[in-house]
């Protein structure tokens, strides 16, 4: 979120409220649900709800999208992950006797933790190498620049760096001694690049939930056990 809406950390953190104000109240919520309906059923509505708020977070990527705009799209995905969340915590207790019940939590709890690293850093790294990718190449594509071959694969790196510590593309070394149209050219590639990863970025976040939602359904519920 950070790098993909180019926010400072606190920006970033005010964003994803949607998704935390989501994820709290449904979690809080699910164990009403979980008398009427079997724990895998609710994961899976949740996994579903969790692609419906990814979709709807693609659909609204464009150039100078703003937090705003995808706030609808992040509390949806919010009110999934809740649900989810929620019930694969009581799966977890549901295995174990009240005696045990403090270890499955913690480990549960360790797991979730652990996947959420991984996740983010996966996510994170399919966004970067989309990023770097699309403006690396649609660069050294552009036709009619006034410098010569070597010069053009140097500032594709300049251009690549200047990205990455979130600096006007203008910044860039070298990039500055061109032409006007030609930086205006460039900074429609790097927004092009920008929009191009998010969705990719998206659309990898939908398999991984839909992913889930396969594995999900091989859930067992046991009965708790006495003592």
């Amino acid at each position: 979120m950070q790098a993909a809406l180019k926010l400072n950390a606190l920006g970033a953190g005010i964003a994803m409220l949607p998704v935390s104000i989501g994820t709290l109240v449904l979690a809080l919520s699910t164990a009403g649900l979980a008398r009427r309906f079997k724990p895998v059923y609710i994961i899976q509505v949740g996994f579903l709800i969790m692609i419906g708020g990814l979709v709807a977070l693609w659909s609204v990527i464009r150039p100078g999208v703003q937090a705003i705009d995808l706030a609808p799209g992040l509390l949806i995905f919010g009110i999934g992950t809740g649900l989810v969340l929620g019930q694969i915590t009581n799966v977890a207790q549901s295995a174990v006797s009240d005696r045990e019940s403090g270890e499955a939590s913690g480990f549960n709890n360790t797991v979730r933790q652990l996947g959420t690293s991984l996740g983010t850093a996966l996510i994170g790294a399919i966004f970067l190498t989309s990023l770097y990718s699309g403006i690396a190449g649609s660069f050294l594509r552009l036709e009619n620049v006034s410098v010569g071959p070597r010069a053009k694969q140097q500032m594709a790196v300049d251009l690549q760096d200047a990205v990455q510590s979130l600096k006007p593309a203008d910044k860039a070394a070298g990039v500055a001694e061109l032409p006007e149209d030609e930086r205006v050219a460039l900074n429609g590639i790097i927004e092009k690049s920008w929009d191009e990863a998010k969705r990719t970025a998206l659309l990898a976040m939908v398999f991984f939930v839909i992913l889930s939602m396969l594995v999900a359904s091989f859930i067992v519920v046991k009965k708790k056990p006495a003592g």
